[in-house]
């Protein structure tokens, strides 16, 4: 839940600053610089999201889904209100909804550069294809 969180919050966070203005890049920089840096922008953005070569992460929406259902559930079991998890739970879906369930959680970020009107990532979303 908290790796999915942070990758979630990251990407909204990103997108927002290219829809201002940012270049990715520098917005990527200047996140890894403050107190909000974290393995997305340190790594994720590097390694994977600015390289079209190595975009995918190789662990899938539907993984990513299934750990947080599996955590709402627990707290739900222990009588604990969550109230973090469940929205990312729901922003995992819309990003299922969007790329397929066996699409890689890297795709999350198109649904964010939808949003923005701009593309960040190396590679583009695919057109009229869904990865089911």
């Amino acid at each position: 839940a908290i790796s999915a969180g942070q990758r979630a919050l990251t990407f909204e966070c990103i997108a927002m600053g290219v829809k201002a203005g940012l270049d990715p890049k520098t917005a990527v920089e200047i996140v890894a610089k403050s107190s909000g840096s974290n393995n997305v922008v340190l790594k994720t953005f590097p390694n994977n999201l600015f390289k079209a070569d190595n975009f995918e992460f190789n662990f899938t929406l539907a993984l990513s889904h299934k750990d947080l259902s599996l955590a709402t559930q627990l707290a739900a079991d222990l009588e604990y209100a969550l109230a973090i998890t469940p929205v990312v739970r729901e922003q995992v879906m819309r990003a299922i909804n969007r790329s397929g369930r066996n699409a890689d959680i890297t795709r999350m970020l198109h649904m964010y550069e939808a949003e923005a009107g701009k593309q960040i990532g190396a590679v583009a979303e695919p057109k009229g294809r869904r990865n089911t």
